[in-house]
């Protein structure tokens, strides 16, 4: 495992933490890599009862890295569909496992990266905190299996403006559409969410980890169905459109680490 990830014990509670933080932590295909192995690692272990996602610095996670996007070889579709495989895979890591996991959410989650806390069982997120998609803008597509997640959480009506007008939420819109647990006081979003990850971790673990399987399992099948048809979306988009050029207008890129 790399080191775009952080991770920390804390008696049952393990926190992992996005770790790019002179990028915001950005995603890249290292980070993924990265976070899929701690999110992997972390649902198998037994001694873990509960997990904590955060990111270090001034952001949660400010979406895909653009440097690297811009750089991307669209070519291999084999490569390119193994990346967005990669994304997705965090999707499931998180909802798919037995473990309970709680997002703290500081700064901007943008993207991919916003539907992260909402993969989560619970969210945490700073008052201050924000979260859009800006995808469609892109001529990109969203993932996460917010097709589905949204509309069947938040209602068709409230999802579609979330995904078509990439507007900016902050956590007490967001709280209030029921896409947020709790929202803390800034600097205490951490906090909140190690206190309710640990509150969770000391209940017995049979009925935590069935509980888990039982509100996923649900709608699993719908997940997974919406999680193949998001890749394939993107692949189309990525194969056919003009995202290069349109985030290359509308961002200028730091150097690359």
């Amino acid at each position: 495992m790399g080191d775009t990830v952080e991770i920390t014990d804390d008696r049952a509670v393990r926190t992992i933490a996005l770790n790019r933080p002179h990028r915001l932590n950005a995603i890249n295909d290292a980070l993924m890599v990265d976070l899929n192995a701690a999110l992997a690692d972390a649902q198998a272990d037994p001694a873990v009862a509960a997990i904590v996602l955060t990111g270090k610095g001034r952001a949660f996670c400010a979406g895909d890295d653009l440097v690297e996007q811009q750089e991307q070889d669209t070519s291999d579709l084999h490569a390119l569909r193994g990346f967005l495989e990669r994304l997705q895979d965090v999707t499931r890591n998180i909802m798919l496992g037995e473990t309970p996991v709680v997002a703290a959410v500081a700064g901007w989650a943008v993207g991919g990266a916003f539907s992260w806390p909402m993969n989560c069982d619970l969210s945490v997120w700073e008052k201050g905190a924000k979260g859009f998609f800006p995808e469609l803008a892109h001529g990109l597509f969203v993932s996460g299996g917010m097709t589905f997640l949204l509309p069947h959480w938040a209602g068709g009506p409230a999802a579609n403006g979330i995904v078509y007008s990439g507007d900016r939420y902050d956590a007490e819109t967001l709280h209030a559409l029921g896409l947020v647990s709790r929202v803390a006081e800034p600097g205490r979003g951490l906090e909140t969410a190690k206190d309710l990850a640990h509150r969770i971790a000391g209940y017995p673990a049979a009925a935590r980890a069935a509980m888990k399987r039982t509100i996923v399992g649900g709608f699993r099948a719908a997940l997974e169905d919406a999680l193949g048809r998001e890749v394939n979306a993107l692949m189309e988009v990525m194969l056919a459109g003009d995202w290069r050029e349109r985030t290359a207008r509308n961002f200028a890129p730091a150097k690359k680490d």
